[in-house]
């Protein structure tokens, strides 16, 4: 065997406080623990032929994104898994490769399907919260994020089709010298504002960083609690 590509993912949607820890685990088995087992079932046969191991993670594996986290930090995760593999069996001669795509919305994660489960998960995390979680974020709350993923740029300006990811991949296996990480840019518009913020991400200040996350992804709702603290700031 000469090559095997990691490409299994799901997602989810809601604050930390509202998600509930059954969210966190499921998005980790599959797109964190699925990996190291794949890699570690076919880690010997790959070492033996100096082949090479493909990770599909996400831009979000650069940049973390507010009502994201159950998806976000187990795309870094895959990145640190990915970078520590990398340096230990370099000394076979397996090659390890990242590939992070940005705004390609047409994946299966924004199916009809998933939106459905999304739709669940919500409901499922309404709840189970608790009195004080529900008035602080309000049912309206929810309903608020699972409009903004057909609201978001993600969907309204993903890039139409996945052929500048399949070609990374190919390149990613064929190439005698691919490179270490590829951060694929989507967007059918001039840019893709996620890999603009994961490439200014290790440069720019936190507290910079933090104010154009907020600008430039107005889709994140604003709590219950949140909403009338806002008011009565304003009307004084």
């Amino acid at each position: 065997m000469w090559a095997i590509v990691n490409n299994a993912g799901i997602e989810s949607l809601s604050d930390i406080e509202m998600a509930p820890i059954e969210c966190f685990k499921s998005n980790a088995e599959v797109n964190l623990y699925g990996m190291v087992r794949v890699t570690k079932a076919f880690l010997p046969t790959i070492r033996t032929y100096k082949g090479r191991i493909i990770n599909v993670t996400s831009v979000k594996g650069r940049i973390a994104i507010p009502g994201n986290a159950t998806y976000v930090m187990t795309k870094y995760g895959g990145e640190a898994f990915s970078d520590c593999l990398r340096r230990e069996v370099k000394r076979f001669g397996v090659k390890v490769i990242i590939i992070e795509p940005g705004n390609f919305a047409i994946t299966a994660l924004f199916s009809g399907k998933n939106l459905e489960r999304f739709q669940s998960e919500l409901n499922h995390a309404w709840e189970v919260a608790s009195d004080g979680t529900r008035t602080t974020y309000g049912r309206k709350y929810l309903d608020h994020v699972l409009h903004s993923v057909d609201a978001d740029a993600r969907v309204k300006y993903a890039y139409p089709n996945l052929n500048p990811v399949m070609d990374v991949m190919e390149d990613s296996v064929t190439n005698e010298n691919p490179q270490h990480r590829y951060l694929i840019d989507g967007c059918s518009g001039l840019l893709d504002k996620y890999c603009v913020f994961a490439r200014l991400n290790p440069y720019l200040p936190e507290r910079f960083m933090d104010y154009l996350i907020e600008k430039y992804f107005p889709s994140t709702p604003i709590a219950a609690e949140t909403q009338v603290t806002d008011n009565q700031d304003k009307s004084k």
